[in-house]
């Protein structure tokens, strides 16, 4: 008899009787409760509701840390409606503020290449480490994709700090006028900013570069406090051919 992922995998989703619903009102009382007041009342709450604790240190410290008041609008009654703005997402983008700006900029500017017909398809598997000598590691064949690329290099990064595969991207595009496309989870943004800072980098001037960020899905508590979810993708796509994904950062 086939195990459950392997009739997943050969068609039809196998049946799931009695499935529980993965929403609970508990944890979004205790959520709520962390978000106003803070770490001891989502303690008190899980405690009134005969729950276990849901989140981890780290992702109580992260929802603490990017919890965000509302946006709201004040009214003034003598010199009529005037908007007035709290939090920092008026934009999700580094390069566009749409609250600044009455047009966008299109996105893959740059060009993206069609991508070859091949009639095969090839997938090679690393590991890091590698499982034996002679056998390249992850970060060299990242390095070796970037420089061999010609037409198009995109980058999808939660959290992006390498100076010598971002020094790859940087001579790609200005040395072989290779559109490098870059796309970063907003919550850790601000360490590619540092990167790029702490090694004279200017993004504004490069020509052949776009960088983007994105959020995570929203999770609004009852007093309009807001944090988003973050990204955890890493992936690389070279010339529209090849697609490199995995674990590694």
């Amino acid at each position: 008899m086939a195990h459950l992922s392997q009739n997943s995998s050969i068609g039809g989703s196998p049946r799931c009787e009695n499935v529980e619903a993965t929403y609970k009102e508990s944890s979004r009382l205790a959520v709520d409760a962390l978000v106003a007041e803070g770490l001891e009342a989502y303690g008190k709450v899980l405690k009134q509701e005969k729950a276990y604790s849901f989140l981890s240190r780290s992702e109580v410290d992260y929802i603490q840390a990017n919890a965000q008041p509302p946006r709201y609008t004040e009214y003034d009654s003598m010199n009529g409606e005037r908007g007035t703005y709290t939090g920092t997402d008026a934009s999700s983008s580094g390069t566009y503020w749409p609250m600044l700006s009455d047009t966008s900029i299109p996105e893959l500017d740059l060009g993206w290449p069609a991508a070859q017909k091949r009639e095969q398809t090839n997938v090679t598997l690393y590991f890091q480490p590698p499982l034996a000598e002679g056998i390249p590691t992850i970060k060299q064949v990242a390095l070796k994709l970037i420089r061999q690329a010609t037409k198009v290099v995109a980058v999808v990064m939660d959290v992006f700090t390498d100076v010598d595969i971002f020094e790859a991207l940087l001579d790609a595009a200005c040395t072989r006028r290779v559109p490098v496309y870059i796309l970063l989870d907003e919550s850790e943004a601000s360490a590619f900013v540092d990167m790029c800072s702490n090694n004279g980098v200017r993004l504004d001037r490069q020509q052949r570069v776009r960088v983007r960020t994105i959020k995570g899905s929203a999770y609004t508590t009852r007093t309009g406090k807001k944090f988003h979810g973050s990204s955890s993708e890493k992936l690389l796509v070279v010339d529209s051919n090849v697609v490199w994904c995995g674990s590694y950062r």
